[in-house]
């Protein structure tokens, strides 16, 4: 299903700059099993599973549109902060085509550096998403990726 690709990658036109007080968790780079679920304000559960590999920022994991729509080129824009030591609040404002911005909160709860949970809440115009993201790393990431 297409639409599945887009919750858990991130759009183009990603702004990367951190400000300084943000604080995202500490996870591994390499090579990620994610299993994710997403709750349509229908009642539709849609779920899935993926292997991503993240060689560079593993945060990225973390990053992405869950709604339906269509991200323009602006793109998103994520706040991270730290509640407790192994919880996170990340904050995202996406400009979607014919919603304008879609705004979601997430909470993360690092279990290690291999391991995360993450629960959703979009609200996009008036409709509302839930979703949730579990993610285990399998390995390190192969030694042409590494370099890249």
């Amino acid at each position: 299903m297409v639409a599945l690709g887009v919750a858990v990658t991130p759009s183009s036109g990603i702004a990367r700059d951190k400000p300084p007080s943000e604080t995202w968790p500490t996870l591994r780079t390499g090579v990620w099993e994610t299993e994710c679920t997403r709750s349509l304000p229908n009642g539709k559960i849609q779920a899935w599973k993926e292997s991503v590999s993240q060689c560079q920022d593993a945060s990225e994991l973390l990053r992405g549109y869950w709604g339906l729509g269509i991200v323009e080129e602006a793109g998103c824009r994520y706040v991270a902060t730290q509640l407790l030591a192994d919880k996170f609040k990340i904050i995202s404002k996406c400009m979607v085509r014919h919603a304008g911005v879609a705004t979601s909160e997430a909470t993360v709860t690092a279990k290690s550096a291999d391991d995360f949970e993450m629960q959703i809440k979009v609200v996009e115009g008036k409709k509302t998403y839930g979703g949730s993201q579990v993610g285990h790393r399998r390995s390190a990431c192969p030694a042409n990726l590494d370099s890249k």
